[in-house]
């Protein structure tokens, strides 16, 4: 690349011109993603902002990276070839970073330097970064370290392949761009039969206020999100004389020869074995006890005894006829 002192070329306002003293007239050496270098003489008028401009838009053009999903924000990407973010050098007039950077470090694609300088800008200060919205740089991406950055609704993603990086996704139902996300969790009404309260503590949690007649529903974790008619859906069973939707859990009120049972986590009524409370009596004076309805039973008796019935149910009693 060759120039002249004459040529009609001027610099920005706060950057150093022509006429400035020697050091502050020369053009720092260039390196491409290629490797090569192009080295300035001295005499050469420095063009910062047009030259970090161009070079900004060529690495865009062809950094190829993926497509991220809907409410995706990349928070570090894989370098391919060293476009934007790999080494880095410092401009001899501004002494100031230029649009690549040292992996680790972060990338502002869109910040203008202090002198006037176009082009990414280099910082290792996260403050910074935060507060300008800017990606780190390319290079080296764990989840370790950039994970924290997102939402604590957000998932946080990694893809160590060529053009991969790390990056945050707001989940469906959020608002956000994954290192915000905002989540509505009462979106849709999750308590179907009744008013969803969000929990002030944790925005993404809530709580049901059901309506009379329906109860809540515990999940697998043991936490309230929905409001049923246990009733309506006949769990308590054929042997229910009747049903209570209560606000925490229903009941069962059952007919005679059931009992309320437990079963699947669910109250309702089954039979009642009747043999199971030994009716026929003492051990050593039966034989077997069968249960032959809900209501009724039969006792074989061992001998010595026969089956005697007291206020119309059999049992076991000894044989004072012998």
């Amino acid at each position: 690349m060759q120039g002249t002192r004459n040529s009609a070329l001027h610099c920005r306002d706060g950057v150093p011109s022509a006429g400035a003293a020697e050091e502050h007239t020369r053009c720092p050496p260039l390196r491409f993603s290629s490797g090569a270098r192009a080295h300035f003489r001295p005499t050469q008028v420095c063009l910062v902002a047009p030259l970090l401009a161009l070079l900004g838009a060529l690495f865009t053009s062809v950094s190829g990276f993926r497509d991220l999903p809907s409410q995706s924000e990349w928070l570090c990407r894989i370098s391919e070839s060293g476009q934007r973010c790999g080494d880095v050098y410092a401009n001899e007039v501004t002494q100031q970073k230029g649009g690549i950077c040292r992996a680790g470090d972060c990338c502002a694609r869109t910040a203008v330097g202090s002198s006037g300088m176009f082009g990414d800008i280099c910082t290792s200060d996260e403050y910074q970064c935060r507060h300008h919205k800017d990606q780190f740089s390319f290079g080296k991406c764990d989840l370790k370290n950039q994970c924290h950055r997102c939402s604590k609704n957000s998932r946080c993603h990694q893809d160590n392949s060529e053009n991969g990086g790390v990056w945050c996704q707001c989940p469906p139902g959020g608002e956000g761009s994954g290192i915000t996300c905002k989540v509505d969790p009462c979106k849709g009404n999750p308590c179907n039969n009744g008013i969803c309260l969000p929990k002030e503590d944790d925005e993404s949690a809530f709580e049901c206020q059901c309506y009379p007649g329906y109860t809540l529903m515990e999940d697998s974790m043991g936490r309230y999100r929905a409001c049923v008619d246990y009733c309506g859906a006949g769990v308590c069973g054929e042997g229910a004389l009747r049903c209570l939707n209560g606000e925490s859990r229903h009941m069962c009120i059952c007919k005679e020869g059931y009992v309320n049972q437990t079963l699947n986590g669910f109250d309702t009524c089954v039979p009642l074995d009747l043999c199971s409370v030994q009716p026929c009596g003492k051990p050593e004076a039966v034989v077997a006890c069968k249960t032959t309805s809900t209501t009724t039973y039969t006792c074989e008796c061992q001998v010595g005894f026969k089956e005697t019935k007291l206020d119309g149910r059999p049992y076991c009693a000894a044989d004072v006829s012998n």
